[in-house]
């Protein structure tokens, strides 16, 4: 299910996102979800009932780019490797990426916010 605070571009780049980590992880499930109330989609890739990766996707809430998405959030394993690969490439699923960084907290994350 893809959260409705997203207009119908960035819900059409989640639904591409769902299906190019489908085929780049076919041992995985990859499961998308509405994460809160503010409209944060979550996807989620699993393996054997563990979760591997949680993407969250966080959209533009007002002004002329409503409904994109601003941001994301990458958690779980690898974390080091994918942020090399999306700092190299300078775009996250073919969105330009303004920042990228690797963050601390209770979990260690990806943050990354994007450009348009």
């Amino acid at each position: 299910m893809i959260s409705n605070r997203f207009n119908i571009e960035a819900k059409e780049k989640i639904e591409d996102l769902v299906t190019i980590l489908g085929f780049q992880n076919p041992s995985c499930d990859v499961t998308p979800y509405v994460y809160d109330m503010q409209g944060t989609q979550a996807i989620e890739l699993s393996e054997d009932g563990n979760i591997r990766n949680l993407i969250l996707l966080f959209p533009m809430p007002a002004g002329p780019d409503i409904g994109k998405i601003q941001s994301a959030a990458i958690y779980g394993s690898s974390l080091m490797t994918a942020y090399r690969n999306l700092k190299s490439s300078g775009s996250f699923f073919g969105i330009p990426i303004m920042d990228i960084s690797l963050e601390s907290g209770n979990e260690d994350y990806i943050d990354i916010y994007l450009d348009y």
